[in-house]
């Protein structure tokens, strides 16, 4: 008899491993102290999942396994269901991690756009301070954190449609994006020099202003490949680097966080 839970497929441990013959009786001494196990692993991570499947009852799954009609086959999806939902759990904080490094990079950027195109924003969520966006990112709800960052794009791509030179507001957009590239560059020490990885915002935006939209791609198609590509610790099994994407709309360039195993 099943249970609605968390159900998927997977191989149960060696302590609930039972030959499949259907005569055979099912281990429910071994299943319901792995559950309960799984139930104390639930509340340590502070997972928060609850329902019959998370009881911290011996009982209740000793019984629900001798139920007439329960097979290998239920006791093995319901282990699989919380061996999933408890390495999903445990792997959250760096999950978070990443998503916070994204956040703060844009945050970044639009916050100096909004300060070189004299948007006249004000309060925490404009200041250009990395490490303050990245911190109150890892204390927010995903929901929090979403919609900051829309209310603060939104905000931006109202005012640079405001502005009469549209070349203007592209060329400001691509050149606070060239800089998040750079402070990622020194934070991360990969060395890269020259006016491509300049903190002059005024140089990009110069540059940027007498350049076609061919030689801005391939410039930040250089800067991207090399934080991706020629900026990594060997030892890593993932890492993570800022690249400037064009897009359509104002801002026409936009900074994106990327992660990837190695």
């Amino acid at each position: 008899m099943s249970r609605s839970r968390l159900l998927s497929a997977f191989v149960i441990g060696a302590a609930l491993t039972v030959p499949a013959a259907a005569d055979q009786t099912l281990n429910c001494n071994a299943y319901a102290g792995k559950a309960v196990a799984q139930q104390e692993q639930n509340v340590a991570l502070g997972c928060g999942f609850a329902g019959g499947a998370w009881s911290a009852d011996f009982n209740s799954h000793f019984n629900w396994c001798r139920n007439a009609g329960t097979t290998m086959a239920d006791l093995t999806a319901e282990d699989t269901a919380r061996v999933n939902a408890l390495t999903e759990c445990g792997q959250k904080p760096a999950k978070t991690q990443e998503a916070c490094q994204g956040y703060a990079s844009n945050a970044v950027f639009f916050a100096r756009l909004a300060k070189v195109s004299q948007c006249g924003f004000s309060g925490s969520g404009w200041t250009e301070n990395y490490g303050a966006h990245f911190n109150w990112c890892m204390g927010a709800a995903e929901g929090a954190r979403n919609s900051e960052r829309e209310a603060r794009i939104n905000k931006v791509q109202g005012c640079l449609a405001a502005l009469k030179n549209a070349k203007q507001a592209a060329c400001n957009a691509y050149a606070q994006a060239a800089l998040v590239q750079n402070d990622e560059n020194k934070t991360r020490k990969c060395g890269f020099g020259g006016s491509r990885w300049s903190n002059d915002a005024n140089a990009h935006f110069q540059w940027c202003m007498g350049a076609t939209d061919a030689a801005l791609k391939a410039e930040a198609d250089i800067r991207n490949a090399a934080l991706r590509d020629s900026c990594t610790k060997k030892a890593a099994t993932r890492h993570c680097w800022t690249e400037t994407h064009a897009r359509f709309g104002m801002p026409p360039w936009e900074v994106v966080r990327i992660c990837k195993n190695s």
